[in-house]
């Protein structure tokens, strides 16, 4: 049989094998493709929504000797989830005689689909309100400020700010402060807000629905290592991006896109904030060999839901796929095979007894079934509950956060804040290192020489914007690339980061709504005005931060101390505090 022949065959084979729902031959063809343990949950989520209707055709074939490849068009009805029609198409390459999946992607015919119990539509969260750039009730009190401490090191919140899949892998207090994160933003209040209904089961179908109909798993978008967020030997680093990060893809992409933790990070978080209590949502972090997975366990009045990727599905005891837990956290709760907890064995073993109640075949694992077995070194943490209702409640939440992290600054509220990315933190430190981290500032800024091409870029392909509505939030380098969007305190970030990596000598100078860069170019000290593009001698704004990823004088919070270079460069430019 002939490549083109063969490729028609595999084709027939495929369709009918989703036609007959033969799970079994579908996980067999996965086996031959490329990231196969990604697609197989893919066609798992599929398979467990009872498609209705569904008709494959080859839309193109192309034969080019020994390789060639075929795109499948399939149509198809989630009529229990969304009652319309779904566009998927796959591209499966031949090349010497392996087959890789290059393109996974639906199209959604959203012009012409009935919603369901709830029209929830993607336009008004792309225009939020302004909120308050200070939370008002604590920190009208400066000494508030002074009080925070911060005392792991700037490389340490670095991390959950970059949020890479191995980072948050070694330690799952990141889990928990990604969450709280993620619910410190209206975003994901007004998200909640859209699917909240009196019945919790109504609730979770509602954001069922949601995330059906615009989330996708950026694997099913980018070949693994071709996406923007690939660390420097090629590989993705699959973080887990925040909300403002995952809608910030609509524009160009047409979807929330995020990895797999990423959206469970989303779907606890909008949850938790519809009323959900924290010992009724659990994210799993599971492992199968070399691969790793997140599911979300939700349980309401009545139901067990489990999330995976973008699918919430009701399930009693079975479900597609053979784990072994390695982690299990909330936004209060975190244990890991490694022993970083703070859940007692008692509390322990009652969540792991209830995630098997509903899915008997996930195992625990040896090294897991030994954490029951550690004495919790951490105390728990208060859950924040703010009813929906409230108008205030974004600022209330922001606020309790605050309180809890100058409370108890080794808490998961302190990796919030950092993981908020705001610029209310003790240590701004790490936000030039996370961008220096990046392998987009990295690439990017081997393409540069001289101080005036990076300003030069930055005016050419940035435009005024961020993915964040409130003005106390900064972008890092690596967001400024990837969504092309700055204001001027994200944008002397990251023009810092590339000076750093030119081995230029440079700090970032925040006043509270603009940004400046000083550098040394030769033997000079020079001041640019991110906000105008211009270089300036002196600025009469108060300062509120200059810092680089070694020296830092930020009098608002507290850092009263300036190093003496940092001192020279105050009476050099005439800044004031």
């Amino acid at each position: 049989m002939g490549l083109r022949a063969g490729m028609l065959e595999l084709a027939k084979e495929y369709e009918n094998s989703f036609i007959k729902g033969d799970v079994e031959y579908l996980k067999r063809f996965v086996e031959r493709v490329s990231n196969p343990e990604a697609y197989q949950r893919y066609l798992g989520n599929l398979v467990a929504t009872k498609i209705t209707d569904l008709t494959v055709t080859v839309v193109e074939l192309e034969d080019q000797g020994d390789k060639g490849s075929i795109s499948l068009k399939l149509e198809f009805e989630f009529k229990n989830i969304n009652p319309h029609t779904v566009y998927h198409t796959l591209e499966i390459i031949n090349e010497n005689g392996k087959l890789y999946v290059t393109r996974l992607r639906q199209n959604f015919d959203l012009e012409n689909a009935e919603v369901g119990i709830t029209d929830i539509v993607i336009d008004p969260f792309l225009n939020l309100p302004t909120v308050s750039t200070l939370p008002q009730d604590i920190f009208f009190n400066q000494t508030a400020f002074f009080e925070l401490i911060d005392p792991e090191s700037p490389v340490e919140y670095s991390k959950v700010i970059l949020k890479w899949h191995r980072y948050i892998l070694k330690n799952p207090i990141y889990n928990t402060g990604i969450i709280i994160a993620n619910m410190m933003s209206p975003l994901t209040q007004m998200l909640a807000e859209k699917v909240k209904d009196p019945s919790q089961n109504n609730t979770v179908e509602n954001l069922n629905r949601f995330t059906n109909r615009y989330v996708k798993h950026l694997h099913q978008i980018f070949t693994p290592g071709q996406d923007p967020w690939k660390d420097s030997g090629g590989y993705p680093s699959s973080p887990g991006l925040i909300i403002e990060e995952m809608f910030g893809l609509y524009k160009d992409l047409q979807v929330v896109g995020a990895f797999c933790q990423g959206i469970q990070f989303l779907i606890a978080a909008v949850l938790r904030s519809t009323g959900i209590s924290s010992t009724n949502i659990w994210q799993l972090r599971l492992s199968q060999d070399d691969r790793e997975h997140d599911y979300t366990i939700v349980r309401t009045e009545d139901a067990y839901f489990l999330g995976s990727n973008h699918v919430l599905m009701r399930v009693d005891n079975s479900f597609v796929n053979n784990y072994n837990i390695v982690g299990i956290y909330n936004d209060i709760y975190f244990s890991y095979v490694n022993g970083i907890n703070n859940m007692n064995a008692s509390l322990l073993r009652k969540t792991l007894k209830e995630s098997r109640k509903i899915s008997r075949q996930f195992g625990y694992g040896r090294s897991f079934e030994r954490v029951t077995n550690y004495v919790n070194y951490q105390k728990g943490y208060p859950s924040i509950d703010i009813a929906l209702e409230d108008p205030d409640r974004v600022n209330k939440y922001q606020n309790l956060v605050f309180e809890q992290s100058r409370k108890d600054p080794y808490s998961p509220f302190t990796f919030a804040r950092y993981s908020y990315q705001t610029m209310y933190v003790k240590k701004p430190e790490a936000y030039l290192i996370a961008s220096e981290r990046s392998p987009q500032t990295r690439t990017y800024a081997s393409e540069f020489n001289t101080v005036a091409e990076v300003i030069q870029w930055l005016q050419d392909n940035v435009q005024e914007g961020s993915i964040f509505n409130d003005t106390s939030r900064v972008m890092f380098s690596e967001q400024v690339i990837i969504y092309r969007l700055g204001r001027s305190k994200d944008l002397a970030v990251t023009l810092a980061s590339f000076l750093k990596l030119l081995k230029i000598p440079c700090y970032t100078l925040w006043t509270q709504d603009h940004g400046y860069v000083i550098y040394k170019e030769n033997t000079e000290w020079k001041m640019f005005d991110m906000t105008r593009y211009k270089e300036v001698s002196t600025i009469t704004e108060n300062i509120n931060a200059i810092f680089n990823t070694t020296q830092c004088y930020y009098p608002l919070m507290g850092r009263n101390e300036p190093t003496d270079e940092i001192k020279e460069l105050i009476d050099l430019f005439n800044l004031t505090a």
